[in-house]
């Protein structure tokens, strides 16, 4: 099971509309594209379930941090 940065762009925005003490408009495709390619290891485009885990974690150190 892998994301894609659509999925992942799907999967972070329906986070994101959870919690409206958060000013943001959303992650685009274009950002999902590059957190992908930032944590995709093994180059497949897509991010297996470590990768998305490892990313995942960081965005919960960033949701800390506001």
């Amino acid at each position: 099971m892998e994301v894609s940065p659509v999925e992942l762009k799907n999967i972070l925005n329906k986070i994101v509309c959870r919690h409206p003490d958060l000013k943001t408009d959303g992650f685009s495709l274009e950002s999902c594209r590059s957190m992908v390619a930032v944590m995709d290891a093994d180059s497949t485009g897509r991010l297996g379930f470590e990768e998305f885990k490892y990313l995942w974690d960081k965005i919960k150190k960033w949701q800390d941090i506001l």
